[in-house]
């Protein structure tokens, strides 16, 4: 998944740059095709668990807003979802809607693959190195180094700085 993640928006920009943009969801219709035609064959190897009576699925709706309500009543937790709520809510629309605008605008669409790709490759690699930064690092310290690198990162791109700073 990590690898799709990486490749994926670059051969989707280099589609946009050879092909244009509207013949790009072809390619992109012809590969979910693929996938939901492969998806077919797999097999479902756990068993199925249904609710049997009406108390269960009530229950379960019941545990559902017992773990939310714990979730916001946890003053550290609380601050942390309305954090990457007000960070998605920002980055999101600079991700999905500015940068391919930009890009577009200075006809460079390989290079919105090639920031995006480098989004997702940083991603990635801070996946990888979680296991050595936690060991190092409180639990607190690592959420707030993240959070804190994300929003500066969100708001340099923000300014549409040139293409090697999005990159770095």
């Amino acid at each position: 998944l990590g690898t799709s993640w990486i490749v994926g928006p670059a051969v989707g920009a280099w589609y946009i740059a050879l092909i244009g943009a509207s013949n790009s969801f072809w390619f992109v219709c012809l590969f979910f095709l693929i996938a939901a035609f492969s998806a077919v064959f797999l097999h479902d190897s756990h068993p199925r668990v249904l609710c049997s009576t009406v108390s269960e699925q009530i229950r379960g709706f019941s545990e559902l807003t017992l773990g939310f309500r714990r979730l916001w009543n946890d003053q550290f937790l609380r601050t942390l979802l309305l954090a990457v709520l007000v960070l998605n809510a920002i980055y999101l629309p600079i991700e999905s809607i500015i940068l391919p605008t930009y890009f577009e605008s200075i006809r460079q669409p390989q290079d919105l693959g090639m920031v995006i790709s480098a989004l997702a490759a940083g991603s990635t690699m801070s996946s990888f190195a979680y296991d050595w930064l936690v060991k190092r690092l409180s639990g607190k310290v690592l959420i707030r180094i993240a959070l804190i690198g994300g929003a500066l990162g969100t708001l340099g791109m923000a300014f549409l700085p040139g293409i090697v700073l999005m990159i770095v």
